[in-house]
């Protein structure tokens, strides 16, 4: 399973200058939802709030995974952003996140879920990565970063 297969140039922005986690998780919500309205925008951002509240979504080393599997999902979702300035998003190592990688899935294919999830965790342990993803300007260098990492 490869996240790059599961992004697009509409649903990763990069170099972002929002901050604060709040603004973070808005933005993700708009652009997971960039090539089609699949669920109502406040609906989705209130599920990935109160996931955030079981407890941060911020795996460390500045990167953070907001996630969710829904009942009214019926397909895989994924939108990424990276932004210019790292944002406190309560990471389990206490640093700030720069890279953000938001996950909505359906609730009836767990495996799946589990397996992305898995899949981007992964690729975000390895620093050469995260620096690449970091200092991409365009939602197109993101890509092609994820593409090469995920033949290596």
């Amino acid at each position: 399973m490869k996240l790059s297969d599961y992004l697009t140039e509409k649903t990763v922005e990069a170099q972002s200058s929002i901050s604060g986690s709040s603004r973070i998780l808005e933005r993700l919500v708009d652009l997971v939802e960039a090539p089609k309205a699949f669920m109502d925008s406040a609906t989705l951002l209130a599920e990935i709030k109160q996931r955030e509240k079981l407890g941060s979504t911020g795996i460390g080393e500045g990167v953070a995974i907001p996630h969710v599997h829904l009942k009214d999902v019926h397909e895989m979702r994924v939108a990424m952003l990276t932004t210019k300035s790292p944002v406190e998003f309560g990471a389990v190592d206490e640093k700030p996140c720069g890279i953000f990688i938001m996950v909505v899935a359906p609730d009836d294919d767990r495996d799946a879920y589990l397996n992305l999830l898995s899949a981007v965790s992964g690729l975000m342990r390895r620093e050469h990565v995260r620096k690449a993803l970091s200092s991409a300007a365009s939602s197109g260098d993101i890509l092609k970063v994820l593409r090469e990492a995920e033949r290596a």
